[in-house]
């Protein structure tokens, strides 16, 4: 866990995860929908321990199939990974301030509204140990007025924040200072 991360302008929101995943061995993930974010984690680190992943599972995934359990758990299996893993099922504004262990990464692709952007910021900086990517912070206006109002409020416990505009949507990387 103590190299860094390679991260260079062609990335986007799988690119980013690919890099920071071989420094995690526990990772939460907020609006899971199709695993597609998973997959690229997991693939990047089939040794992680522990997955949570926290989403309201009312959007249908890119196949047109409802996101449910069975969904991921059918990927999970397709890629022979094991591990824990636990489902928090319904709002991340409401479930994860309810969790009490760390995550070394964590992906918040939730809520796209900023008082939901926010909130999720502040409930997952509680639980991070290093790394959290913020998605959509070019694509949806309102995450990108949270994720600047919390680098300006919690900017002396981070070690380093890094802007991944070169996508489409856009992502923030913000490490926790250790």
């Amino acid at each position: 866990m103590d190299s860094q991360p390679v991260m260079t302008a062609d990335l986007d929101l799988y690119g980013v995860l690919e890099r920071l995943a071989p420094l995690a061995s526990a990772y939460l993930e907020i609006g899971t929908k199709d695993g597609a974010s998973l997959r690229t984690v997991l693939t990047a680190n089939p040794d992680l321990s522990r997955v949570v992943c926290c989403d309201t599972w009312q959007r249908r995934t890119r196949t047109g199939k409802p996101a449910t359990h069975a969904h991921i758990e059918a990927l999970l299996a397709e890629m022979g990974w094991t591990g824990d893993r636990e489902y928090l099922d319904g709002r991340s504004t409401e479930l994860v301030p309810h969790l009490t262990e760390t995550f070394d990464l964590i992906l918040i692709d939730g809520g796209h509204s900023f008082e939901t952007a926010r909130d999720d910021l502040e409930h997952c900086f509680a639980l991070a140990t290093r790394f959290m990517v913020v998605d959509d912070i070019h694509l949806r206006p309102p995450v990108w007025a949270a994720v600047r109002d919390f680098c300006v409020t919690k900017g002396s416990a981070l070690s380093s924040t890094m802007l991944v505009t070169f996508s489409r949507n856009g992502q923030a990387i913000l490490e926790r200072r250790r």
